[in-house]
This record gives structure tokens, sequence and C-alpha cells, in this order.
């Protein structure tokens, strides 16, 4: 399985699941601070990939039902701007400086997207799971 998580294409026929959980790990503590975010990779077939990174963000229960976004989750999960890194399907931005919230299927086409022209392998289903404490990741490969 070949994956994009926070500015790399990992492949797990090259590193396993706990090596590529701490290299994320690791650059995630140099982004965002020791222990600020967690992230967690879990695979139940060769199919399923399981991304959790959990991290205080408030979300509205009106975000939550409208199934919104907030971009600091969207550049969380890509590495967008990470060591110069930029997703080559670009998710929607926010002017600097400012917060916004996007539609989830935006940010989800764009993640789909640069995954293939990154040389990931192609997603056939993505599901997001977002609470104030976590955004977990869902993909069918």
């Amino acid at each position: 399985m070949k994956i994009i998580v926070f500015s790399r294409i990992y492949d797990s026929a090259i590193m396993s699941i706990p090596e590529i959980e701490a290299e994320v790990q690791k650059d995630l503590n140099e982004c965002y601070g020791k222990d600020c975010v967690r992230f967690g990779l879990y695979t139940d077939t060769k199919n399923n990939v399981s991304m959790v990174f959990v991290r205080p963000l408030e979300y509205s229960s009106k975000d939550l039902q409208e199934k919104l976004l907030n971009i600091r989750d969207c550049y969380l999960i890509t590495g967008e701007s990470y060591k110069g890194f930029r997703m080559p399907s670009p998710f929607p931005k926010a002017p600097f400086g400012y917060e916004c919230m996007i539609e989830q299927e935006e940010f989800k086409n764009a993640y789909k997207e640069s995954a293939l022209l990154l040389g990931a392998d192609k997603i056939r289903r993505m599901r997001l799971e977002v609470e104030s404490y976590s955004v977990v990741i869902r993909l069918r490969l």
C-alpha cells in the first residue's frame, strides 16, 4: 500500500506500519511540537487503511453537522507547506492569518487527486470522521 500522509508518500512494502508511524510522528513533533498531535496508522486488510490524528481543535456542532473541515486539519493531514511541500491538486486555502472551514468533499477530492499525481495507490473510497479531539481518515485502496 502506498499512501500520502503529512507531506510524503509511504509504501508499506518498504517500511513497516510502526516505522511509518514513527516517521510521521517525528515530522508532526517537529512541525507542531512534541506530543501536540498523536498519530496512528491502522490496516485491517491490504486495502483498508485508517489514519488517526489526535489533536485538540474546536468544532461547533453545526460545522460537524454540515460536514465542514477546518483548514488546520487539512494542513495537518497533508503536511501542506511543511518543508515546502505542496499538494499538486490543492484544497481551497484561506488568506494568510485567517481561519476558515471548507466542505469535506472539496478536501477529499483534492486529496484523492493529489495522491494519484504523487504516485500513491488509487483511493476507491474515503471517509473522514471529524471530532474536536481527533480527525480520522479511512481509505479503501
